[in-house]
């Protein structure tokens, strides 16, 4: 949310709000895949080696946050222009939207949780 307030408000920086959007996002993205490898997932560490396959995790959950991204600027459009909401009140919702759709997807596509 700081990076996105930096990048798109007229005051500071500016940039068009789709670019900043993406720009806040992978910023978060890479961020957020360090957490999940470090702590949320943390426990199935024993399942799964690094090298090769922590780069393939990687790709796999840029690939499905890509959609999350795409779903937030969606989101944020219409929830600023339809709407008529802030622009940063819109952006909380769709970080809600886009969190949500990245943890199901990963949570059963790249950490492959199964259920026991």
């Amino acid at each position: 949310m700081t990076f996105f307030c930096l990048l798109c408000s007229p005051a500071i920086i500016g940039i068009p709000l789709p670019l900043g959007k993406m720009i806040a996002a992978e910023i978060a993205l890479v961020n957020n895949f360090i957490w999940n490898e470090a702590w949320t997932f943390n426990d199935l560490k024993h399942e799964r080696s690094i090298g090769l396959e922590l780069f393939d995790r990687f790709f796999r959950f840029q690939i499905i946050c890509f959609v999350g991204i795409i779903l937030g600027i969606i989101a944020i459009k219409f929830l600023h222009s339809a709407v008529g909401l802030n622009l940063f009140y819109a952006n909380i919702c769709a970080i809600g939207i886009a969190t949500s759709w990245n943890y199901l997807l990963n949570y059963y596509l790249n950490w492959g949780v199964r259920k026991r």
